[in-house]
């Protein structure tokens, strides 16, 4: 809620945006607010009083998006489509973007190199698809997350 509006403390969230929020949450914890981190515990941890014990895991074992930029707190290091964009046109602040749908930048290129060599890895055997399955879908998820529009 905002800040200033009286609320009731309830809280509200499909268990898939609570998955998304983790996995944000885990990928940037350093730059995520720590009082996001303590939800996530006391949710995990009163899962079977919430009713959500066996959906919350569930959950997390089918990985999904839940927005195309759903974080904010955001390694500034790592690149995505718009900081390349702005690096590339060096707009410091302002931006002059109107379309973003076809453009594919070197970091773009670089993460789908990436994601085509490690799914040739993975797929080499029944074993490594196994062990790293779920590795590959965040790669992929990754890619999706910084690069949408493109």
């Amino acid at each position: 809620m905002q800040q200033g509006i009286y609320g009731t403390g309830i809280i509200q969230l499909p268990v898939e945006s609570i998955v998304g929020v983790k996995r944000e949450y885990e990928a940037e914890k350093e730059w995520m607010p720590e009082e996001i981190g303590l939800l996530l515990r006391e949710i995990e941890k009163n899962s079977k009083n919430l009713g959500i014990d066996l959906l919350f895991p569930t959950r997390e074992a089918a990985p999904r998006n839940i927005y195309p930029y759903p974080n904010i707190f955001k390694d500034p290091s790592n690149l995505n489509i718009v900081r390349e964009l702005r690096k590339k046109e060096k707009l410091k602040n302002w931006s002059k973007i109107i379309s973003a749908e076809i453009l594919i930048t070197e970091g773009l290129k670089k993460k789908i190199k990436e994601l085509k060599e490690k799914r040739k890895t993975v797929f080499a055997s029944s074993k490594k698809i196994k062990k790293s399955w779920l590795d590959l879908l965040k790669l992929n998820q990754e890619i999706f997350r910084d690069y949408n529009s493109s």
